[in-house]
């Protein structure tokens, strides 16, 4: 029940609750399920009170202008002088905007901080305000499909520059993508509108990432993991692109495609692309690609693990690469997962998962970052184990961090 529907439901009625949060209230019988993707998909529960109902068909009117009060003074010796009192109208911050999928830092200015999601647009944050500031208000209605933020990668020598791969669905029957650039982070873009190619921002595997990634040897290159086509490259700064046809998964009609591109910035040198590339494919088998001449040929990278799905990948500057891994695309029916740690001089992989999924407690990875300034520090996320509404079993996501081999719990 959206809220579409939810307004015509008999005496259902709006209400704020502590924090700005939105509540609907509504007098159904039993509780409303308002977990992330059913169709409930607005906080709703059951008033405890009678909502407003409005007035009777045959109820008089009563004017509230100036005016109208002293006409009808004339006639009726009952009725007093209504004052007109002035309003002072502001915006209301309303905490949300959409469930955020992706945290990216620029790596080329400290502070720098932009988030993504799936309905709502992109963000950057304030650290003088501590708010946020959205950079996606200008997207008209009939584009609205660019709301749903596939992925955003930051240029990693120009603080100011920053891209957005950006389109809600990868759906038959939604429109194609576009392609977005700032040189002024985000207050202003260059869009690249795609004739075909189509994102989902709000699809199956939103929070997986990033797809779109920048040489961070040469900046005006880029890769792009598609749902749907495949390995796309630009090598102008996004005006326009390419298909790699020597990638060897060239389609995907599930729509969960290619997941993350992850450049090694230890295999280059500035000014020329760089050799080592990481490409995660979301299947079960098969599923992580190497590629050591800048993007030409491309091999599974060996003795990876089997069974689980390939969500977000990060690689440290000493070239060790880190997979977080989940049995489902996400974020709804991630059930198991690991996390584990590849070193490529020796094709080594270890598993380093902190905490292990069981039959009673079931939950996946869904994301792993490292510590550019500290090499073996990671930090590590749990996806699907959250009970935001009594719904789940434990009450937040587990946010774990290691250095050098010891982990722990950081929201404690």
């Amino acid at each position: 029940m959206g809220f579409e529907n939810a307004t015509k439901t008999r005496n259902t009625c709006l209400s704020v609750g502590t924090a700005n949060t939105i509540v609907l209230l509504t007098n159904t019988a039993k509780p409303v399920d308002v977990r992330p993707g059913s169709p409930n998909r607005y906080m709703a529960v059951r008033s405890e009170q009678p909502c407003l109902v409005p007035p009777p068909a045959n109820a008089r009117h009563k004017s509230t202008s100036s005016a109208d009060s002293t006409s009808s003074s004339s006639s009726s010796s009952n009725s007093g002088n209504v004052k007109s009192v002035p309003y002072n109208w502001k915006s209301v911050v309303i905490d949300g905007g959409g469930f955020v999928t992706g945290i990216i830092f620029s790596k080329a200015k400290a502070g720098v901080l932009y988030i993504r999601t799936d309905v709502g647009g992109a963000y950057r944050y304030d650290p003088t305000n501590r708010s946020w500031i959205p950079l996606t208000d200008f997207v008209s209605r009939k584009d609205g499909n660019y709301m749903g933020i596939e992925s955003i990668a930051t240029d990693p020598v120009n603080p100011n520059r920053v891209y957005m791969a950006t389109g809600m669905y990868a759906q038959s029957w939604a429109g194609p993508g576009a392609f977005m650039r700032s040189d002024d982070q985000g207050n202003t873009w260059h869009i690249t509108k795609m004739t075909t190619s189509k994102m989902g921002g709000n699809d199956l595997g939103r929070s997986n990432g990033e797809r779109l990634a920048i040489d961070p040897h040469q900046p005006k290159i880029l890769f792009f993991g598609s749902r749907l086509s495949g390995m796309w490259k630009s090598t102008n700064e996004s005006e326009s692109w390419n298909k790699l046809e020597t990638f060897p998964v060239g389609s995907d009609p599930k729509g969960l495609g290619i997941p993350f591109v992850v450049f090694d910035p230890t295999a280059g040198k500035v000014g020329e692309p760089t050799k080592v590339i990481y490409a995660g494919v979301s299947r079960t088998d098969e599923n992580l690609y190497r590629n050591a001449d800048a993007g030409q040929t491309w091999q599974l990278v060996p003795k990876q693990p089997k069974g689980f799905l390939p969500a977000r990948a990060a690689v440290d500057r000493d070239g060790t690469l880190y997979v977080a891994y989940g049995n489902d695309p996400g974020p709804y029916a991630v059930q198991d997962g690991a996390l584990f740690r590849y070193e490529p001089k020796g094709d080594v992989w270890t598993d380093i998962t902190p905490l292990k999924p069981s039959d009673t407690d079931k939950f996946g990875y869904g994301a792993v970052a490292v510590d550019p300034a500290h090499p073996g520090t990671i930090v590590a996320t749990t996806i699907t184990n959250w009970n935001a509404l009594g719904l789940g079993p434990r009450q937040s996501e587990e946010v774990l961090c290691i250095r050098p081999a010891r982990w722990r719990r950081l929201r404690e």
